[in-house]
């Protein structure tokens, strides 16, 4: 079964900024992600439920 570790606009914004504008990252790759790898089941649960309830469990 394969994951995928997501992230925020936010996270990637900061992160895109973050290197475009700081020193030392010219010809760089960056591979971003986030912290909890979700399984496809678990990403389609999560993305169903309520906002509420979301932002109760990110809590």
């Amino acid at each position: 079964m394969s994951r995928v570790a997501s992230s925020t606009r936010a996270d990637y914004a900061a992160a895109a900024a973050a290197g475009l504008t700081g020193e030392g990252h010219e010809g760089e790759t960056y591979e971003l992600a986030g912290d909890v790898a979700w399984s496809n089941r678990e990403l389609a649960a999560e993305s169903a439920s309520p906002p509420a309830a979301r932002a109760r469990r990110s809590a």
